[in-house]
């Protein structure tokens, strides 16, 4: 029961922090996700969530990161008008790193990380897994703009975002370690959802 209790305190806590989206409430449900899991795995949540970092991992996630938020810059100016888009000022990429960051890693230990490690018990195939987690994280992502940027993804949105979750899952699964499929995932926040563009009147921050 108080297991229960506190996984759904976390997942109120993703919620609300979707809900006027502001960087502190990412850091703060961060927190109360990291305590939850605690209480619930004790010392071994790390291990069972891939949360063992090490320093040599640092330069990569970095590199990694970069290049997937240039990418998808790329990839938004492609296909939004540019009568459409307005940048930001760098101040205004500074301050909205934390949001993006902090944003991604709950969604990597909360969904995906917690995923992989129930769904072994249902399904064995880790390909069944994966397009399974894709398919619903994608349609999420698509939920997630409708309701609270009120935007309407394309379909080909859809099938990047698609592909780029099978990708982050075979990291995952490969390293045991969500270092690199949070990478990617800050990255494509950065550039989409950390603050670096307007679409017409409603601004993605």
């Amino acid at each position: 029961m108080r297991n229960i209790l506190l996984f759904t305190v976390s997942l109120l806590a993703i919620v609300y922090s979707y809900i006027d989206i502001k960087a502190w409430k990412y850091v703060l449900t961060t927190l109360i996700i990291l305590s939850a899991y605690k209480k619930i795995y004790s010392f071994d949540f790390k291990n069972i969530f891939g949360l063992n970092f090490k320093k040599n991992q640092l330069i990569p996630f970095i590199v990694v990161s970069v290049i997937c938020a240039v990418s998808f810059n790329y990839y938004i100016e492609s296909i939004l008008p540019s009568s459409k888009i307005e940048k930001n000022s760098a101040l205004t990429h500074l301050l909205w790193f934390i949001q993006p960051l902090f944003q991604s890693f709950n969604e990597e230990v909360y969904f995906r990380a917690q995923y992989f490690s129930i769904i072994d018990k249902f399904i064995k195939n880790k390909l069944m897994q994966s397009l399974l987690f894709s398919l619903v994280f994608s349609l999420g992502h698509g939920i997630l703009c409708l309701i609270v940027f009120n935007i309407q993804l394309k379909g080909e949105v859809y099938l990047v975002l698609f592909i780029a979750t099978i990708i982050m899952n075979h990291l995952y699964l490969k390293y045991n370690n969500i270092i690199f499929s949070w990478a990617i995932h800050f990255g494509i926040n950065f550039s989409f959802f950390g603050g670096n563009y307007f679409l017409g009147d409603t601004e993605l921050k």
